[in-house]
């Protein structure tokens, strides 16, 4: 059994600006107000229910994070969410699957 690199939760009445995490099984849950999520590692779990200082959270996947990640958007979270380093991200954008193809991003708001 691999333990997680690193466990962060900012909760409901939390505000940080940038959370980076570097190593493989990082668990990240912002149910508050982060600015940016970036992961280099694979296997991260990123659950964001939050949204932005003042906006959108950014949520970046780099190349060996894709592998294993699993990335959830859910009520009343947005998050903009970034694939580099030639993969695609596949995350889950309330209800529905969305594709990120490598160096794109797509927004998921709620909006459809």
């Amino acid at each position: 059994m691999q333990f997680p690199c690193a466990r962060v939760k900012v909760t409901g009445n939390g505000k940080v600006g940038t959370i980076i995490v570097e190593g493989d099984k990082a668990d990240i849950v912002n149910e508050g107000e982060v600015n940016y999520i970036e992961v280099y590692g694979a296997g991260a779990e990123i659950d964001n229910t939050g949204t932005g200082v003042g906006g959108v959270v950014g949520i970046e996947i780099d190349n060996y994070s894709a592998a294993g990640s699993d990335i959830t958007v859910s009520t009343p979270g947005e998050a903009n969410i970034f694939a580099y380093g030639g993969v695609d991200i596949e995350f889950n954008c309330y209800v529905d699957v969305v594709t990120v193809t490598d160096g794109d991003n797509k927004l998921c708001d709620g909006s459809r």
